[in-house]
């Protein structure tokens, strides 16, 4: 009993201890192939659906591509053997503001802003 109880307190404890801050800012809304995410000291394979925070690396494989929709609606496709880094002062919200970085380390990506002028 005080062994399930000490399980508990410390799976408690570790949830808590998980930043508040780390908003998603955008979604990886297609992935073909082998696409990986760096989040922090984690490596993880990437599928669709899976959030992105700022300060993630995504990757592809020689074969992969990927899309990721922001909140703001630009649309990222990363082509095969791309990597891309999301500073953490990422913030691509409804109301972004012009100049935040989204750093292409190799490779290749296309832009798609989803603002369309009148």
């Amino acid at each position: 009993m005080i062994v399930r109880m000490l399980r508990l307190a410390g799976a408690l404890l570790l949830v808590l201890s998980l930043p508040l801050d780390a908003a998603e800012i955008g979604t990886i809304t297609l992935a073909e192939g082998s696409v990986r995410l760096l989040r922090g000291p984690s490596l993880l394979n990437a599928s669709e659906g899976v959030r992105i925070q700022p300060g993630d690396v995504l990757e592809t494989n020689e074969r992969g591509i990927s899309v990721v929709e922001f909140a703001d609606g630009l649309l990222l496709g990363l082509g095969p053997r791309t990597r891309l880094y999301l500073t953490e002062g990422t913030r691509r919200s409804k109301s972004a503001e012009p100049g935040q970085a989204i750093i292409l380390l190799a490779g290749w990506l296309q832009l798609e802003s989803g603002k369309q002028s009148p």
